[in-house]
């Protein structure tokens, strides 16, 4: 295969990421097979969403992002005045990718783009006008990745063509083993641990420990509004910003924590996102049943597959008879954790990197004799 010069965006810091991957503080798989592009010997240049305030922006740039509500357009009109240093341009976020791709429609950018979706395109009133612009946008397109199916059929839809393909995720089984290798299994682990960012039903989840009478652990942002938690002896509380250089609250920590609890939650507002599947990656690695509210966007069953429970949004009662029956149910407990174990073992990062990586050579390939 061809090695081949490829833009890598994405709408967080792909360099810091990379750094904690390298120090073991993160699983790999949090780079979406970027690594293995390096290992592959294609020369990567990462492009990261600069958080910088609107008045430091141009006045080009806030004017036109303005009028037309494209995200990060600083970022790709960057992109666009070095194409000619890139084979192809790899994003792995959609928001840094439709003003490139209309540039394409326009055949100013003449570039081939892949974009990896997470999340299914959103729907309201104004879809009979938001259709048309997207169908111009990705008229031209004849590969877009998604990590779900709901997202493909989505853009199949729009596009009535088979381009949008589902793409399974996959686990850094090494990451996983190495917290596991230093943290002997402990006793009791009657523990129902929550974390992740997107979405998240803190006060559901808050109430439903209680009426459980279960021990409670949260880790979630420090712009969440619960503080009525923090004086409540059932549950051990914590802040983190998940971005921060300090090191007392990093995801390492966070791993660490999940080997040792009884089992995971994941309590999400009503979802059209993809919302929480970063989580239940961490579920499958260690190996630990879930309890989660149901969110049609993920590929995963786990009540069909024996790996966890769902809840209905809002449903207290329904986390509350979960999480008891994860107490009460040990042995069957233990049992759905190794399913996700098992389940885990189909699914590698290693895996989800070779594919990325014959797509992008295939995708460059087709480009070029269209």
């Amino acid at each position: 295969m061809r090695k081949l010069r490829i833009a890598v965006l994405n709408n967080y810091d792909l360099s810091k990421v990379e750094r904690e991957v390298i120090n073991g503080e993160v699983p790999n798989h949090l780079l979406f097979g970027l690594n293995f592009l390096r290992d592959f010997g294609h020369k990567i240049e990462t492009f990261s969403v600069n958080f910088v305030s609107e008045k430091q922006k141009s006045i080009k740039v806030r004017f036109f992002q303005y009028f037309t509500h494209f995200e990060n357009l600083d970022l790709q009109m960057e992109i666009f005045k070095r194409r000619n240093e890139f084979d192809i341009i790899f994003c792995l976020c959609g928001g840094v990718s439709e003003w490139l791709y209309l540039q394409n429609a326009r055949k100013n950018l003449n570039k081939p783009i892949l974009t990896l979706y997470h999340h299914p395109l959103a729907t309201g009133k104004l879809d009979f006008i938001r259709n048309l612009f997207r169908k111009r946008i990705y008229k031209n397109q004849s590969m877009i990745l998604c990590l779900a199916n709901k997202t493909a059929k989505s853009f199949n839809k729009l596009l009535k063509s088979q381009v949008a393909h589902p793409i399974s995720w996959g686990v850094d089984h090494n990451f996983y083993s190495r917290i596991n290798g230093h943290n002997p299994k402990t006793k009791k682990k009657e523990i129902v641990l929550t974390c992740g960012r997107t979405s998240r039903d803190l006060s559901t989840f808050v109430k439903a420990v209680e009426k459980s009478n279960a021990k409670g652990h949260i880790i979630c942002p420090d712009d969440e509004d619960i503080p009525s938690i923090r004086c409540n002896n059932l549950f051990t509380f914590e802040l983190t910003s998940y971005s921060s250089e300090k090191k007392e609250n990093t995801y390492h920590k966070m791993a660490n924590l999940m080997h040792k609890v009884r089992v995971i939650a994941i309590p999400l507002e009503k979802q059209r996102t993809l919302a929480g599947l970063t989580s239940l990656m961490d579920c499958l690695g260690f190996g630990k049943p879930v309890i989660m509210t149901r969110n049609p966007c993920i590929d995963f069953d786990i009540e069909k597959l024996g790996i966890g429970t769902w809840v209905e949004p809002y449903d207290v009662d329904g986390w509350a008879k979960a999480i008891k029956w994860h107490f009460l149910n040990e042995k069957e407990s233990l049992i759905m954790g190794r399913k996700a174990k098992a389940l885990s073992m189909k699914l590698s990062a290693e895996s989800f990197g070779r594919k990325v990586n014959k797509i992008i050579n295939e995708h460059h390939e087709n480009w070029k004799i269209r």
